[in-house]
């Protein structure tokens, strides 16, 4: 177990993320937003990195791992009596990341407890990999998240009940006006925006 820690406060040290909002309702926290959150991963040639995990996890139910009629593996667990779902894609076309899902027993002040994972695993591009997740809440019809990239930016798109949503971040931090570029370019695809009450 100490050799663990070790690797957990070591690696911690080499990774910077930045929590862009959070929300709290009736015992879940939603970060970056409450229905898809967009990694981008960059690396250096020199970096020794070679794969990028999501960890989600909850005390109160496992995650249970199903496939849709396509054979992508999705996550679901259930919370007061209503499923929900996390599906996710990576910006790397036909490769799969390694899904599990883990329940753990550790010390606790008042004796064991128990907290359960959703490990999501996917090998690192060169440069830069890109990977969306989607959560839906029951009674919701979502596709499964599709992603395009390049070197300026992300654009995943999914359906919501039918209703199309697409998100579009510019990620080429050094050079604003390709960002533009990218993001405007969406802007004149999409003459119009559908927003739902």
């Amino acid at each position: 177990m100490r050799k663990v820690d070790e690797l957990q406060n070591r690696s911690s040290w080499f990774a910077e993320t930045e929590i862009v909002a959070t929300s709290k309702a009736e015992e879940v926290v939603f970060l970056s937003g409450e229905i898809s959150v967009v990694d981008h991963v960059e690396t250096r040639d020199e970096s020794p990195a070679r794969y990028v995990g999501a960890f989600f996890h909850n005390r109160n139910s496992p995650f249970d791992l199903q496939k849709d009629k396509h054979g992508e593996t999705f996550g679901s667990i259930t919370l007061h009596g209503e499923t929900y779902l996390v599906r996710w894609t990576s910006s790397h076309k036909g490769q799969h990341s390694i899904v599990q899902s883990q329940s753990i027993e550790y010390p606790a002040e008042a004796g064991l407890r128990k907290t359960h994972f959703l490990n999501i695993t996917t090998s690192l591009k060169h440069r830069q990999t890109r990977l969306a997740y989607l959560f839906v809440a029951p009674g919701n019809n979502v596709t499964e998240p599709q992603l395009q990239d390049n070197e300026i930016g992300v654009h995943v798109s999914f359906e919501i009940n039918s209703l199309s949503h697409l998100v579009s971040i510019a990620t080429k931090y050094n050079s604003s006006q390709e960002g533009v570029r990218f993001l405007a370019l969406m802007a004149l695809q999409k003459s119009k925006l559908v927003t739902s009450a």
